[in-house]
């Protein structure tokens, strides 16, 4: 029968920090600089995923100017990731360039183009259920073609996985399965960790190689991210916070008088659908589409989360990201704490 690996796996909505002693002053005095790999830093941890209503060209661009990374979606024709890498290298030659792989056969190739063609700061491994033996067959070619490249590897849930992929060579590793608000993984197949878990559990274990934890999935307000960057998440890669601004690919809508765009997961059938003719026989979607709101100037948005997060440093009376892990400390809340901090429907 099944065994029990942990008795309780904490989520976002599960636990608060507790406000600290502060002496810092203002939250403008806060450095909210990070690495997002090995040898790669950002200038603050929010980050774009790579889904095909997230980031593309523009979303590359938006990310670039707030001094983050947007992470670009694969899922066109090779010679379109190419291309998109080509004109964003021309219009910001010192931005981070970060394209994602997948695992296929026909993905060495791509991997090959990239690295020739457009040499990329690093190189996401993307697979849904990344602690798999072709994701690690990937990340082992590369590190040994291409021993230079950095790369993040994902998606992983547990602690015991991203163990195997710093082993593997992984320079970051992507933690959260089922937890996207366009995601269906946990329903559909009874399988995923609760994201902060998640990133909990990797941070142990990635702490002693110094190897980034990029937490991914359930972030629904600021105070999660917050969350999941005291728990050991260097940096954040978000979806539908982003999804909703100006950068992000499609087109605004009306209904009613208010404006919406559409995100849908990129195993929905919506996106098999629009990127590979349909779903296949015998393949069960796990995601959704949805309406998002649209919010606005992608840059305006991003400057709204990060203020926000600095702001969460000082109730904890940190100066940066390492001081937060160092001094935050937490509560399990009940359903009655949840509905006090407006965690649930009806608060």
């Amino acid at each position: 029968m099944a065994q029990l690996v942990n008795p309780q796996a904490l989520s976002f909505h599960d636990v608060l920090l507790v406000p600290q002693y502060s002496e810092v002053e203002s939250r403008l005095d806060t450095d909210l600089t990070t690495k997002l790999t090995k040898q790669l830093s950002i200038a603050h941890p929010v980050c774009a995923t790579n889904m095909s209503t997230v980031t593309s060209g523009g979303m590359l661009s938006a990310m670039a100017n707030t001094g983050s990374v947007g992470l670009l979606h694969r899922f066109m024709s090779h010679h379109k990731i190419i291309h998109k890498c080509q004109t964003f290298r021309q219009q910001q030659p010192n931005a981070i360039l970060i394209p994602s792989i997948g695992v296929k056969a026909e993905d060495y190739a791509l991997v090959d183009a990239l690295v020739d063609k457009v040499n990329p700061n690093a190189l996401l491994v993307d697979i849904a259920h990344g602690d798999a033996a072709h994701a690690y067959k990937m990340l082992t070619y590369i590190k040994q073609h291409y021993a230079d490249v950095e790369v993040i590897f994902g998606n992983l849930a547990t602690g015991a996985a991203a163990k195997r992929a710093v082993e593997a060579g992984a320079d970051a590793v992507r933690m959260g399965i089922g937890g996207g608000s366009c995601c269906t993984t946990r329903t559909q197949t009874g399988h995923g960790v609760a994201t902060l878990q998640s990133i909990a559990d990797a941070y142990e274990v990635c702490a002693p190689y110094d190897v980034p934890v990029l937490g991914d999935g359930g972030f629904t307000t600021p105070g999660d991210i917050v969350k999941a960057l005291a728990f050991g998440a260097s940096a954040v890669t978000l979806g539908r916070m982003l999804a909703g601004t100006s950068a992000a690919p499609g087109e605004v809508f009306d209904v009613k008088g208010e404006k919406y765009k559409i995100m849908y997961g990129m195993s929905s059938n919506m996106a098999q659908e629009i990127h590979k003719g349909g779903m296949k026989q015998g393949i069960a979607a796990e995601g959704r589409a949805i309406q998002i709101a649209y919010q606005g100037h992608t840059e305006d948005v991003v400057a709204d989360i990060v203020a926000a997060i600095r702001s969460g440093l000082t109730y904890s009376g940190a100066r940066n990201l390492v001081e937060l892990r160092d001094k935050a400390e937490y509560v399990i809340i009940s359903t009655g704490g949840m509905r006090e901090s407006k965690l649930m429907e009806g608060a």
